[in-house]
């Protein structure tokens, strides 16, 4: 039997029981099925814009979804993304890897078939249509698929963003981080990133200056480096409130020390003389 060309979603067998989703009514599973069908249908990676929410949901279910796990409304209101979509569904890279995969074999095997054709001879072909959609069809099909819209392709970013400790050279981080996301999952790039960020050894104050630029920080691939080393003082070091409370002390002792200027007594006045 020859594979099933359409796309499909992967559903979990105990999805209708799964804890997160017990409380909701079957039409509230039913459209969330639909939104994950509208993203793998169009490769979103998981985004779904507002008007295509409120198409297929109510507000009741609008408003179980903003209590669901997994599940981000954007702040410009331009929709919502599932976090995990692609740790259960395919990714558009991935459907366009195994598109071009089956483009290559079917090169193979148009090649193989003109050249039986030209071994036998030509026949009349019947006047009918033929049923089975070319690659080339399909092809336009996959190309005509609109793409990530913006939004899409920037909320992973604007997340990672807010949660870099240094805030300094946004396009160049953007563009650092759209190059570090074909290296590692930007759920995995995020995770790593709260790590550095939470590290207790990470320079604080004065001394944030030499943690890295966020762009530099991603194009030196940072996110696998250890945890920071152990921040150790200096030996004899004073934090500047030891020095202001040793001074405070020093001043009290040379005041206890130094006597205070004696009061010169008071004399009466001089008596006045008399011719």
């Amino acid at each position: 039997m020859p594979a099933d060309p359409r796309e499909y979603i992967t559903i979990a067998l105990d999805f209708p029981d799964h804890p997160k989703f017990a409380a909701w009514s079957d039409s509230a599973r039913f459209k969330l099925i639909r939104l994950w069908t509208y993203c793998a249908r169009h490769h979103t990676d998981g985004f779904v814009p507002t008007s295509i929410l409120h198409q297929i949901c109510r507000k009741n279910v609008v408003d179980l979804l903003r209590a669901t796990d997994g599940v981000v409304f954007l702040e410009d209101g331009t929709g919502l993304v599932f976090t995990d979509y692609t740790q259960h569904q395919r990714s558009r890279a991935e459907v366009a890897a195994s598109r071009d995969r089956a483009r290559s074999a079917g090169v193979r095997s148009g090649e193989s078939r003109r050249r039986r054709t030209r071994e036998r001879p030509k026949v009349a072909a019947p006047d009918t249509l033929v049923g089975r959609r070319t690659e080339e069809e399909q092809e336009e099909d996959y190309e005509s698929y609109p793409p990530n819209p913006p939004a899409a392709e920037d909320i992973s970013f604007e997340r990672w963003w807010d949660c870099y400790p240094r805030k300094v050279g946004k396009p160049a981080a953007r563009k650092a981080f759209h190059a570090a996301v074909r290296k590692v999952e930007s759920g995995e790039l995020l995770a790593r990133t709260e790590q550095f960020a939470s590290d207790p050894n990470l320079p604080t104050g004065a001394d944030a200056r030499f943690i890295p630029h966020p762009a530099t920080w991603l194009n030196q691939e940072r996110w696998n480096d250890p945890p920071q080393p152990a921040r150790h003082r200096t030996a004899g070091a004073k934090s500047a409130g030891e020095r202001a409370s040793a001074a405070i002390r020093i001043g009290e002792d040379l005041r206890r020390a130094i006597p205070s200027e004696p009061q010169a007594a008071e004399l009466p006045p001089p008596l006045e003389l008399s011719a």
